[in-house]
């Protein structure tokens, strides 16, 4: 019988945290013990299991030796700003090489920007002016969006550039939401870093901070990479028209499967 939800998560915590303490700290481009602490950490937010997230946040924090980028602009365009290497707020990231980057969809079907040299990568999903409206006067995040009759995030043009999975700024974020949630200051207070986030983005300081401002820049520091389904499910959310807990925000089984495994029980509402 299928596995129910819980016991697929219980697993994936129980591999991370194996992972995390076979792995060596340095382990090339492939994921070491820090990206499985780190994806550790978010599996655990996603459990609303606060502890266990902040603390394997922190573990990366403290243990990992990386440091966030000072240039948000230069987390991206990996090939141009970078060398082809990865910068060291990445945690765990795709490496595209020459072998398996030249290709032709990355060459004849990526999107180029007019102007932007080594561009026509993965941007090509149209941004709404709501959220470009969400970000504050002088937000260095909202200079990441362009205009060519239509908004665009500059975060994926690069299409020989690797591709980012998990961020230090993430850490910050999810010990910053844990510890207030919490009512806890493990590693730093949930102030002092969503204050690290905001000063990197060109951003005052604030003096106090709610669980809506962790949120609010959570969504909006890590916006266009691959949060915003997961986020909704747990923070309860609607995704457009349809409320969190849909059945169509769950992919069916392919037809393909269910034809070949009569034992197959289909996704509910297909």
């Amino acid at each position: 019988p299928r596995s129910s939800v819980q016991a697929v998560y219980n697993q994936i915590v129980t591999d991370l945290t194996r992972a995390e303490s076979i792995l060596p700290s340095s382990n090339g481009f492939y994921a070491n013990k820090w990206a499985a602490a780190a994806l550790l950490a978010r599996v655990q937010l996603m459990q609303k299991n606060f502890a266990g997230a902040r603390d394997a946040a922190n573990r990366v924090i403290t243990g990992s030796g990386r440091s966030l980028n000072p240039d948000f602009t230069r987390l991206w365009f990996t090939m141009i700003n970078n060398g082809g290497a990865m910068p060291s707020e990445y945690l765990f990231g795709v490496k595209v090489t020459t072998q398996d980057g030249t290709n032709a969809i990355n060459t004849y079907f990526g999107r180029t920007i007019s102007g932007m040299p080594g561009t026509a990568g993965r941007s090509d999903c149209k941004i709404r002016a709501a959220h470009i409206a969400m970000y504050e006067a002088g937000d260095r995040r909202n200079y990441f969006v362009l205009s060519g009759g239509s908004f665009y995030t500059q975060k994926h043009l690069d299409r020989f550039g690797d591709v980012p999975v998990i961020r230090l700024a993430e850490m910050f974020l999810t010990r910053a939401e844990c510890n207030f949630r919490s009512n806890t200051a493990v590693g730093a207070t949930p102030l002092a870093d969503v204050n690290a986030i905001r000063t990197r983005a060109g951003l005052t300081p604030l003096t106090t901070v709610t669980l809506n401002d962790i949120t609010r820049e959570r969504y909006l520091e890590l916006a266009f990479e691959g949060h915003n389904l997961h986020e909704a499910k747990r923070l309860q959310t609607n995704v457009g028209s349809f409320a969190w807990n849909s059945p169509k925000l769950i992919m069916p089984i392919p037809q393909r499967e269910m034809d070949v495994n009569k034992q197959l029980v289909q996704n509910e509402g297909y």
